[in-house]
């Protein structure tokens, strides 16, 4: 409390853990082997998310 008439509240918390990783070589684009969007190298997805919210009472 931040005095008698007035509270602050907050809540923080994440979600992470959907990664994905596609090794390249598994498709040709005419130029050698390539990943699944037709770069070179290795293909890969990291999604994470934060929420953070505060309420003042």
């Amino acid at each position: 409390m931040t005095d008698n008439r007035l509270s602050l509240g907050a809540t923080v918390y994440g979600n992470g853990g959907m990664n994905t990783d596609s090794p390249g070589g598994g498709f040709s684009c005419g130029q050698g082997s390539a990943n699944i969007l037709r770069g070179q190298g290795s293909l890969g997805l990291d999604l994470m998310q934060l929420i953070a919210w505060g309420k003042k009472f």
